[in-house]
């Protein structure tokens, strides 16, 4: 039974997978969008592999708002903290980026399999109350337990990303059997209109009003449900869909990318986006680092 299950869910990471990249020097990417009912908790699964991504490369993730549950296949990363501090990242964990860049550096070869979940998707469907603390990678048998640990250990010693896949949605659908989840009406809401780049959504009392609340409710739910307010997910998204324009090249100019994602003046672009990727946007555009390749 077990055997046709992991084929039925081989067949179906086939055809759920919605974007792939194969770039050059052995760069491999690919997301897969999530089961019909996990969906409204998972914006998507996706792999990456790497031959070019070699021990002492470092790597920029941009936060999004969300909980990743990350697998590191092959050899873990390097995770620089402040003040000069850094760890070694689990195999198996969760992060919740917020804030600033993760920065990243490669210890050998890049084999990873991950999930990201909705802002509120990890909380809803879990039902665990506490927020992830940001930046910090947490081993999933610590927040788990026993769990998590049978699921890292499957996950790690499947054969292929088909198999990874079938086995973290298999985990995942077992919340919804335990007890009956229902996704925060208000908050879905938000984060689906704030997502959308809508610019009638850029005020918080704009984004409270369509989501049928207070501007007060909404920010208590985003704290517990979230981990940030929904101004900080607002300002998150506007730099992530930033980041995607300049890498599809859809722009003249800075000054007309900062107007298509809705931020107030270029000043206002440059100081959001250098806080979030630790980079000008100007500089971004020059450089060759990888950021954010997990994250659109």
């Amino acid at each position: 039974m077990e055997t046709y299950r992991l084929q039925v869910c081989r067949a179906r990471a086939l055809c759920f997978l919605r974007h792939s990249f194969h770039g050059t020097f052995g760069v491999h990417y690919r997301s897969f969008a999530a089961s019909p009912w996990l969906r409204d908790f998972v914006r998507c699964h996706w792999d990456f592999e790497s031959a070019c991504v070699t021990a002492g490369q470092r790597l920029h993730i941009v936060p999004d708002g969300g909980v990743s549950m990350v697998f590191h296949c092959a050899d873990s990363y390097w995770q620089y903290l402040d003040k000069g501090r850094g760890l070694i990242q689990p195999q198996a964990f969760l992060i919740r980026p917020s804030g600033q860049p993760l920065v990243l550096e490669a210890l050998g070869k890049s084999v990873l399999f991950a999930t990201r979940f909705q802002p509120h998707g990890w909380i809803q469907l879990t039902g665990l109350q506490e927020v992830l603390p940001a930046n910090m990678a947490l081993a999933l048998d610590v927040v788990l337990g026993a769990p998590g640990a049978a699921l890292a250990d499957a996950v790690l010693h499947a054969s292929c990303s088909a198999a990874r896949l079938a086995e973290v949605e298999a985990f995942l659908c077992r919340f919804l059997c335990r007890h009956e989840v229902r996704p925060d009406p208000a908050v879905q809401t938000a984060v689906k209109a704030i997502v959308s780049g809508n610019e009638a959504f850029r005020q918080v009392t704009a984004l409270a009003l369509h989501a049928g609340t207070s501007c007060r409710q909404l920010e208590r739910k985003f704290a517990r449900q979230v981990g940030i307010s929904p101004k900080q997910l607002i300002r998150l998204n506007r730099v992530q869909n930033a980041i995607r324009q300049m890498q599809s090249q859809s722009f003249s100019s800075l000054t007309e990318l900062a107007q298509q994602v809705h931020f107030y003046d270029q000043a206002h672009f440059i100081k959001d986006f250098k806080t979030l990727t630790h980079m000008t946007p100007r500089q971004f555009q020059q450089s060759q680092v990888q950021m954010s390749l997990f994250h659109t």
